[in-house]
């Protein structure tokens, strides 16, 4: 009877662990996006770039979200948290975020890099607030692996023509 119940036990942790939940979220427009895949046991619901453009994030929780190279073109991002105190960050590494609003309406400091598209990206309203500073807001920048490379191979090089000399 033991030997049941401990294979009972296991079988609901593993089905626990792998259950996947459907999510929706609402466009800006007001467009339902077909459901996005919400995985239990620890990854956040909003990965990849399966957030399509305008869509509502508004108050969303987008802590830990992987969100590189996502296309949130004209997405409402009100009261979004993106990050916390804990090095748990949204990841918007190569994001689009082109004509989003309400950028600076957002708590926490994600990532971004050089290739995250800020073109009219708004601190609030569209067209009406300034355009959004991610580095006045304090975002944090990720270089680009090429470029910190290339930068420690100059120091590198700096460092080796001076024992020469």
């Amino acid at each position: 009877m033991s030997i049941i119940r401990v294979l009972a036990l296991v079988f609901l942790l593993a089905v626990h662990g792998s259950t996947a939940l459907a999510a929706s979220y609402i466009q800006t427009d007001g467009t339902i996006v077909d459901p996005i895949q919400r995985r239990t046991g620890g990854a956040h619901p909003y990965s990849g770039p399966n957030l399509e453009p305008f869509a509502n994030l508004s108050g969303v929780d987008l802590v830990n979200a992987e969100l590189i190279e996502a296309n949130l073109t004209g997405a409402d991002l009100s009261s979004a948290h993106l990050g916390g105190s804990d090095l748990n960050f949204a990841d918007l590494q190569g994001a689009n975020l082109a004509a989003t609003t309400y950028l600076g309406a957002t708590s926490g400091t994600p990532f971004y890099n050089a290739s995250t598209d800020f073109t009219n990206a708004y601190s609030g309203d569209f067209g009406v607030s300034p355009l959004f500073d991610p580095v006045a807001a304090a975002w944090i920048f990720v270089p680009e692996p090429n470029s910190a490379l290339l930068l420690v191979l100059g120091f590198a090089g700096i460092a080796a023509q001076r024992r020469g000399a």
